[in-house]
């Protein structure tokens, strides 16, 4: 049995994300101690932010992440 390939994680490109007032929000800095608010969960705007999953989902051969045509 021959030795499996490596995984190699696919490039990701970095994203800088700007808060209401425009200012950069910090990784893991968007939120207090206290933790996002109840709305936060159910948000369906600015999904760009999970092509990096998709990315990922590419190289493992799914399409389940894919997200549907509206």
């Amino acid at each position: 049995m021959s030795e499996p390939e490596p995984f190699l994680m696919p490039t990701i490109p970095v994203r800088q994300w700007l808060d209401a007032e425009g200012r950069p929000i910090a990784y893991g800095q968007r939120w207090s101690m206290s933790g996002p608010p109840a709305s936060a969960y159910s948000g369906t705007s600015n999904t760009e932010r999970y092509a990096p999953l998709h990315a990922i989902a590419v190289v493992f051969g799914s399409d389940a992440w894919v997200p549907r045509q509206r």
